[in-house]
């Protein structure tokens, strides 16, 4: 197996040995990055041991006959199988949950894992939450196969406290499924999500002044309710800037100019409680909030950042960004000659 290799002493195989390798890496350039105030994450993450933070559980192991649902005979001499089929199908809340300074070893570990391995095995029956990349690393064109293992994705994520993180203004934002696959996988994860688009009846489609009359907002001094007047002004905005279409549902207009910062100025009266009408606007269904299926493989550009324009970086640069050429020159004649002397020796 690629992920075991009961071979080595600590049965690591080709795949746990170049996760851990890619993960430090990473780990390094992320906490490099991250903001210096944002102390609690960076602790977090600081405090990950890449050989801790990834675990493993295969239902058959072909290559050995090892069944990975073990019973009690097995713990003596299989204890780390059974400590990987514990966590991964048994105990979700631990991977679920941050590790804290005052946990033991054992819980510590347990909320190290981010990262879990598995063949078939979490095809069903299998449901954690928090599951927001996905990396098919077999090729397979079988269509109940590809959803039940995309399905282990497709669930609303949780919290420290277990509640839903389905608020309808960032539902979208934070419930994102990332599939690595191959090229199969793209038409197919489409499809599923232009189902799932189709299914979100219960989803507000039409912003309307009947929608947002009587609706709850929160402000600093308590929960205040939309009344008829402001609704009517929230929807006069929507249409004056062409936020909403024919059909009173929300346009790509409005998502582009919220995404760039671009979006018209609130009436006077609606400024106070600028937040909450957004939030409001967002929380109407439209099919731009959905994520774009794009091929993540295809090359990207990298912007040049500040350091690009330090002398030391273009003193580098000018040593090291030239081209070389290698040429040869030689007489035909010769060459011919040379080569005709090599085949006849060869062919003796």
């Amino acid at each position: 197996m690629k992920y075991r290799d009961y071979s080595q002493a600590d049965e690591q195989g080709e795949y746990a040995r170049v996760f851990e390798e890619e993960y430090a890496l990473l780990q390094d350039e992320y906490l490099s990055e991250l903001a210096i105030d944002n102390e609690d994450y960076r602790n977090y993450l600081a405090g990950i041991d890449s050989a801790k933070t990834h675990s493993g559980y295969f239902s058959v192991d072909k290559k050995t006959n090892r069944l990975k649902n073990p019973d009690v005979s097995a713990k003596a001499v299989d204890s780390e199988d059974v400590d990987a089929y514990d966590l991964i199908l048994k105990d979700k809340e631990s991977l679920l949950s941050f590790h804290r300074p005052k946990d033991g070893a054992e819980d510590r570990a347990k909320r190290m894992v981010r990262f879990v391995f598995s063949h078939s095995a979490l095809r069903e029956g299998w449901d954690n939450p928090n599951v927001f990349v996905m990396c098919m690393l077999k090729h397979s064109d079988n269509t109940i196969s590809r959803r039940q293992e995309v399905g282990r994705g497709l669930r609303l994520s949780v919290d420290q406290h277990g509640d839903r993180m389905d608020n309808p203004s960032l539902v979208h934002d934070i419930n994102v499924l990332t599939v690595v696959a191959s090229e199969s996988y793209k038409d197919f994860v489409a499809g599923l999500q232009g189902e799932i688009a189709e299914t979100l009846s219960s989803r507000p489609r039409l912003a309307t002044e009947a929608y947002f009359t009587g609706k709850t907002i929160t402000t600093d001094h308590g929960s205040v309710e939309v009344p008829a007047a402001m609704a009517k002004q929230i929807y006069r905005y929507l249409v004056k800037n062409d936020y909403t279409d024919d059909a009173d549902q929300i346009a790509d207009t409005y998502h582009e100019a919220k995404a760039a910062g671009t979006l018209a100025e609130l009436p006077a009266e609606l400024k106070p409680y600028a937040d909450q009408v957004f939030e409001l606007v967002d929380s109407v269904f439209s099919i731009a909030q959905m994520p774009k299926v794009d091929d993540g493989r295809k090359p990207k550009t990298n912007p040049l950042n500040a350091n690009f324009e330090r002398k030391e970086f273009q003193e580098l640069w000018a040593r090291i960004n030239q081209k070389a050429v290698y040429r040869v020159e030689f007489e035909s004649a010769e060459l011919v000659q040379k080569s005709v002397d090599a085949l006849n020796r060869s062919c003796g």
